[in-house]
């Protein structure tokens, strides 16, 4: 009686051991998954999408400091990638026979359009749109003018940091009515924040 009664219960045993192991198996593949980014999803360092803060100097006149952040969203499976950015921006330049330094101060809305692997080269086009404050000649001080410019950039990216050199083209009206050129010349320096793919 002992013996049937011990041989019956194996298959039961058998049940519950497989089941218990089909309820523990996915778990602990999730965590395998979690642990090892190669077998699991994207983690933040592989994220399409990049958060970048940096310095900008403008070369066009006398060298003026300016402030970025950049919300950057890359296409997957291609070196494409689409960047909002925020620039805060100074320019100081001179005029013949005046002491005086001209100084702006501007504030910019910029999409760039850029083709370029996450390290290494990369090229974009831009195009801006923007508005400042006239904060030199005392005669203009507080004046508002609005800029719309597009230009050419070309950058560097190793690990989290990246140095570009852009260059622009446009307008910049002043009074509603009055328009002159624009033109730039900067150099950016920028940090990852939120790295993209290093690929």
């Amino acid at each position: 009686m002992m013996d049937r009664t011990g041989s019956g219960a194996k298959p039961w045993l058998m049940v519950v051991a497989l089941a218990g192991g089909s309820v523990v198996a996915p778990g602990l593949r999730a965590q395998e998954s979690a642990l090892d980014p190669a077998r699991g999803g994207e983690t933040p360092e592989s994220s399409r999408l990049g958060v970048l803060v940096g310095m900008r100097g403008e070369f066009s006149g006398l060298v003026s400091p300016g402030a970025s952040l950049d919300l950057v969203l890359n296409a997957p499976q291609t070196p494409i990638w689409l960047s909002l950015q925020l620039l805060a921006q100074r320019t100081r330049w001179n005029v013949d026979f005046y002491d005086e330094v001209r100084r702006n101060s501007s504030y910019s809305a910029r999409v760039r359009l850029g083709y370029g692997g996450r390290q290494g080269l990369g090229v974009y086009a831009l195009f801006e749109r923007g508005w400042g404050t006239i904060e030199a000649p005392d005669i203009w001080r507080g004046d508002t003018f609005s800029v719309v410019a597009g230009g050419l950039g070309v950058g560097w990216t190793i690990g989290r940091v990246t140095a570009s050199v852009e260059g622009g083209l446009g307008d910049r009206t002043r009074f509603k009515y009055r328009k002159q050129r624009h033109h730039s010349l900067g150099i950016a320096l920028q940090y990852h924040l939120l790295r993209t793919d290093l690929r």
